[in-house]
């Protein structure tokens, strides 16, 4: 065979395998939980770019009087607290009694390090409950629990909004065949206000795409993008000052991750979460979210 009739044959087995990854077949993504198995993964949430997080402050707190000073330290302690949950980390478990209710706990990781080291023993009576939240949270604590079935569905419909966020983020599946380039919405609510925000001007998008489906060794690789941008911007009363601040909250969250059509279950899940306020309530903040098959 010359060297120009390999060449052809060589990109027409190249172009047949291009077209079977993209032929436009639509596949369906399922979990797969077995009755009596827990199929786990290695919980990721953890701060990235520290340098230009932001601690959460509120303006006038400073005329609050004494007291503020003991507010600022509960609020050091709790971002202290909260470092160190991160660092040991999340398991998050989906079980099944029978292959089509799934349930999904998330628990603190404690298989390599022990209960957060915050050092609450020298504070006074104000941080006592924290101390004992903290010993209790560093056994194993239970920090979500929810409900979806095998097609993607949340069924936890009652739980509060953070919680639900967090399981349709990781776990809420189309619930039908998709093909590359179809999009669906998830069911997240990033954004909240009460009564005493006045809107000026909202933006929302929502949006979960299929970029690629690739075929190999008797397995579908589904591959998910995730663009979610959630904003509002308005006027809120301070209770501190009791005048209108100019407030602005801007969440967005984008991710990739590949599920296997096979296993039922995600093969890898990595996004970025960023949130940044200004106003009533300034924040700035950027986490890495990720999910890793145990």
């Amino acid at each position: 065979m010359s060297l120009m009739k390999y060449f052809l044959l060589s990109l027409l087995i190249f172009n047949c395998l291009l077209a079977s990854a993209q032929d436009g077949t639509p596949v369906f993504l399922k979990w797969k939980v077995k009755p009596g198995e827990a199929m786990a993964y290695k919980t990721v949430m953890t701060d990235v770019d520290t340098a230009q997080n932001k601690i959460m402050s509120f303006p006038g707190m400073g005329k609050m009087g004494p007291d503020s000073t003991e507010v600022n330290k509960f609020m050091k302690t709790l971002m202290q607290a909260n470092k160190q949950l991160q660092e040991n980390g999340y398991i998050t478990t989906l079980t099944s009694k029978d292959g089509s209710t799934i349930v999904v706990e998330m628990r603190l990781d404690n298989s390599e390090q022990s209960v957060p080291k915050t050092d609450t023993a020298k504070t006074d009576s104000t941080f006592a409950p924290f101390k004992t939240l903290m010993m209790v949270m560093g056994a194993n604590a239970l920090m979500l629990r929810g409900v979806i079935d095998n097609y993607g569905e949340i069924k936890s419909f009652y739980l509060s909004n953070g919680q639900k966020n967090l399981i349709a983020l990781w776990f809420q599946l189309p619930g039908r065949e998709v093909k590359i380039g179809d999009i669906w919405p998830l069911d997240v609510h990033l954004v909240s206000a009460d009564q005493n925000f006045i809107c000026d001007s909202s933006y929302r998008k929502n949006e979960v795409k299929v970029v690629n489906i690739s075929r190999k060794d008797g397995d579908e690789v589904v591959t998910l993008q995730y663009d979610i941008i959630e904003y509002i911007s308005g006027t809120m009363e301070s209770p501190f000052t009791n005048k209108p601040a100019k407030t602005t909250m801007n969440y967005t969250f984008q991710a990739l991750a590949n599920f296997s059509i096979a296993k039922g279950k995600w093969i890898n899940y990595n996004g970025i979460m960023s949130i940044n306020s200004t106003g009533m309530i300034s924040m700035r903040q950027k986490q890495r979210f990720a999910l890793i098959p145990q």
